[in-house]
């Protein structure tokens, strides 16, 4: 019976319809504060530089040395792990090669980061796909205690270089967004690396953070490029760039916006 017993707390995949792998381990335990996290180039990387949706068991190494440090002191202060993945390569083969390849990194990487977590992996472009929010969703329905969003943050590495589904998905869910290499330092890092933050991603205030071309742009930068537009400066897009922010999707009173940067800001 001890035996039995020892088997139903391990670690387990399961399927959620209609295209979610789930990994649940009885060890995580639901929390209102949730540290999130994307896989690759965030929490892993290839050895050999090969694509996430390539890495292997013999192949995965932690993105940084930091890592396995910064996930504890999270698990140490109340949060719950939880990593979003995309892993489209698997699409409806939720049994295929390709998804026990997937399985096996995962495990090995949970066993070597010694703190438990759920992991959840979307695997066709659906409504699981990020930057939509199935994923939060079905989070939110198997957490059993409200997700306290303020005290909650999400880590990725797309935020507008090759894409920006992680910044946008944060934005969606509505927790505070930070960039891989700022939170961990940068990619093979050690573990006392100078550039990773120091604890949970900071919170903003409401007007520390502007969208423009599908990536955020912090308070100083958007001063600092209103300014150069004002004083006729072609700095790095400078006029184009204007037309490319987004009011919709901004905290920031759009007057003030639009007293510094004229009709060009106009919705």
């Amino acid at each position: 019976m001890d035996g039995l017993c020892g088997l139903a707390k391990r670690p387990a995949w399961r399927e959620a319809a209609p295209s979610l792998l789930v990994r649940e381990d009885p060890a995580s335990k639901p929390t209102a504060k949730v540290a999130g996290f994307d896989l690759n180039d965030t929490l892993v990387s290839s050895k050999i530089g090969a694509p996430g949706y390539q890495v292997t068991v013999s192949d995965w190494i932690f993105y940084s040395e930091a890592v396995p440090r910064r996930i504890a002191e999270l698990h140490d202060q109340g949060y719950r792990l939880v990593i979003f993945t995309n892993q489209g390569n698997i699409r409806s083969a939720l049994d295929g090669k390709r998804a026990e390849a997937f399985k096996g990194y995962v495990d090995d990487f949970a066993k070597k980061l010694e703190v438990p977590c759920l992991v959840l992996a979307s695997t066709q472009r659906d409504k699981d796909c990020k930057p939509n929010t199935g994923m939060w969703e079905h989070l939110a329905k198997v957490n059993g205690v409200a997700i306290d969003l303020a005290e909650s943050f999400y880590i990725g590495d797309a935020a507008g270089e090759h894409s920006a589904d992680d910044a946008e998905f944060a934005k969606a869910v509505g927790v505070r967004f930070m960039h891989a290499r700022d939170y961990f330092g940068p990619a093979g890092g050690g573990s006392s690396e100078a550039g990773a933050a120091q604890g949970p991603p900071k919170k903003a205030s409401p007007a520390s953070a502007v969208w423009a071309s599908g990536r955020l742009l912090r308070e100083a930068d958007l001063h600092r490029r209103l300014s150069a537009r004002s004083a006729g400066c072609a700095d790095s897009g400078g006029f184009a760039w204007l037309w490319q922010v987004d009011l919709r999707r901004t905290s920031w009173p759009t007057s003030r916006l639009r007293g510094q940067a004229g009709d060009a800001l106009e919705a």
